[in-house]
């Protein structure tokens, strides 16, 4: 599902939201609240469905797999989805 899909599923299931604008509002203002969750917290969690977290790596040393060099890989954060146990119920049904 794109972005596009998901505003006109809001806008055929949402009586409040007629038109592609206002749908765009309201998955806008869904997607800000999932940043400023994980901006203040490091997490957000949606009931029923799943938790974003923040997820720290450390510095390390790797190798380049071509020249087989050893080559340093700083810190890094990235973003980690993990559903809940009823969406994978869901999904597997």
């Amino acid at each position: 599902m794109t972005k596009k899909d998901l505003i006109e599923f809001v806008i055929a299931s949402c009586d409040v939201c007629r038109n592609k604008a206002q749908a765009e509002q309201v998955i806008a203002t869904v997607f800000d609240a999932v940043r400023v969750g994980l901006m203040a917290d490091g997490e957000f969690k949606l009931s029923g469905f799943g938790s974003f977290k923040i997820k720290h790596y450390k510095a390390r040393t790797a190798r380049n797999p071509k020249t087989g060099e050893k080559v340093e890989v700083g810190a890094r954060k990235s973003v980690y989805f993990k559903p809940s146990k009823v969406l994978k119920e869901q999904i597997a049904k």
